[in-house]
């Protein structure tokens, strides 16, 4: 959503019907994910005098009067209906202003929104599993009985239609849902796959939107998701039940989770600089596994690295920084009081970003870290070898490591 001024002009456009049953959903599921503000926006909208008007257009103004809202108010209203696909933003710039188009969708009908594994398991994070189990209770569909037989009239048996007719040419239905957005990269996921050994993934449409909103919901990101799918795999097939356990695991460890933290504001094309902008993105479980040539983390190094992010609070990035080089300090091993010390010391350095984190043992630590810092820069530098900014695959960070 873009800033908005009063003087901006607006369109709505509704992308379908909106039942008015669709305004149960609104209230019981809808409300507690977007908030009161946002409904009463969405309902605004809905009921719009530009939707009975075609290229009539208003001033915001008029709109903000109406919902008694600030440009502000109404922006940050606008941002959790266009997250959960309520709405669709469009915007044109010129000198006198801009000029929006909201475009609206439906709401999903209460049986679909909790079928659905990401609005579901908001939902559940907002208002606990218990509430959830009796809206579901509430919005229970009555099964069809099972020890009677089913008499009713087939459509091709009362109509006798001629499907060779041209009245029954294809044509593509609207999308009455908007697609909620993710930052899932499907060409990331498969490559990582492939980087483990599944070329052949048997996947199908349905999957890959099962595996977008578990990413999504639990904040994983597509090269996690893929190594979790990898250890889901059972026959040449994945077992989704598995991956929604492992997915719902990664809960519990914070390292596991999309790389955090501020980035170094590094732009050198440097072999250096490439290793510290990766520093920056990779998560801990990842980078520790390239460390060790691929082999998975033993399960008290990963306890190690909860402890970093959970106790400690300190962010990926500088846990990237502090585990390689405890490693290298202490051949190749992670011993924890020695890691935690580093930990707490970076901690009240207040260190954000790898190169936060470098800075700060080159300051502390010159005796150890003469030979991990300043040698491998000599070399970089010898070399004359620049990267590229796409990012790096395992075999070429071992690489890097080796030229390092």
């Amino acid at each position: 959503m873009k800033r908005v001024a009063a003087s901006d002009y607006y369109e709505v456009r509704k992308m379908g019907t909106v039942p008015s049953t669709a305004f149960h959903s609104l209230s019981d599921l809808y409300l507690p994910l977007v908030g009161p503000f946002a409904v009463s926006v969405y309902q605004c909208l809905v009921h719009d005098p530009s939707i009975e008007s075609p290229n009539a257009v208003y001033p915001h103004g008029n709109l903000f009067a109406k919902l008694q809202m600030t440009s502000g108010q109404f922006e940050s209203a606008m941002k959790p209906l266009e997250a959960v696909g309520l709405i669709k933003t469009f915007v044109k710039e010129s000198e006198n202003g801009s000029y929006f188009v909201y475009c609206l969708y439906a709401p999903l009908m209460p049986e679909e929104f909790l079928s659905d594994i990401l609005f579901r398991g908001m939902l559940v994070s907002y208002i606990g599993e218990k509430e959830v189990k009796a809206l579901e209770k509430k919005y229970a569909t009555p099964s069809l009985p099972t020890n009677m037989e089913e008499c009713s009239e087939s459509f091709v048996d009362y109509f006798h239609p001629d499907f060779n007719s041209g009245a029954f040419s294809k044509t593509e239905p609207k999308r009455r849902h908007a697609a909620v957005k993710t930052d899932f990269d499907k060409n990331a996921f498969l490559k990582r796959l492939a980087e483990l050994g599944i070329t052949n993934h048997q996947l199908v449409t349905e999957d890959f939107q099962r595996i977008e909103k578990l990413g999504t919901l639990y904040d994983l990101s597509s090269e996690t998701i893929a190594e979790f799918a990898f250890d889901s795999y059972q026959n040449g097939r994945l077992n989704m039940a598995n991956l929604e356990s492992r997915c719902s695991e990664a809960l519990r460890f914070q390292y596991l989770r999309r790389g955090s933290g501020r980035k170094s504001g590094v732009n050198s094309s440097s072999k250096l600089a490439q290793k510290i902008r990766l520093l920056d993105e990779i998560s801990p479980s990842r980078w520790l596994t390239i460390l060790q040539d691929g082999h998975k983390a033993e399960k008290g190094d990963l306890l190690l690295l909860d402890t970093l992010s959970h106790e400690y609070g300190l962010p990926d990035p500088c846990i990237n920084v502090l585990i390689e080089y405890a490693s290298y300090t202490s051949n190749g091993r992670l011993v924890p009081s020695y890691c935690e010390k580093i930990a707490a010391s970076m901690v009240r350095e207040g260190c954000e970003t790898a190169r936060d984190a470098m800075d700060f043992l080159k300051r502390t630590k010159k005796r150890n870290s003469q030979a991990f810092f300043e040698e491998p820069e000599k070399r970089i530098d010898k070399k004359n070898n620049e990267g590229s900014e796409e990012e790096v695959s395992d075999e070429e960070m071992k690489k890097l490591l080796a030229d390092l």
